[in-house]
């Protein structure tokens, strides 16, 4: 049974994803986050609720494309998959997850 989603993609600098390491105390420059979008929010009538928001910092995927000997538009396509795969619960905290998503990500770009 699929139903109509939507998700809501940022491109956005250096600047703006360094404030967001340093609001979640990450370890890293990430290129992309993701986030659910709260259950609780009031959204007007028939204004459709979006599974979340994918922020992309096209700064620090540029490095990360070029090591992983992939274009930019590539990597921020195998980018955005992982990001919504992450929207809809799933995770890369166990072996079996990260084979689950790397298995989905690898249908998804190629």
């Amino acid at each position: 049974n699929l139903k109509t989603a939507s998700i809501l993609i940022y491109f956005i600098g250096k600047k703006q994803m360094n404030g967001m390491r340093k609001k979640f105390k990450l370890d890293h420059n990430p290129s992309v986050l993701s986030f659910r979008e709260p259950r609780a929010f009031a959204y007007p009538p028939g204004h459709p609720k979006p599974r979340g928001e994918i922020l992309l910092c096209r700064a620090y995927a540029r490095p990360e494309a070029r090591r992983r000997g992939m274009g930019i538009k590539d990597y921020e396509s195998y980018l955005i998959a992982h990001a919504t795969l992450h929207l809809l619960g799933y995770d890369h905290t166990t072996k079996r997850g990260t084979q689950r998503m790397e298995n989905i990500e690898s249908l998804v770009v190629r």
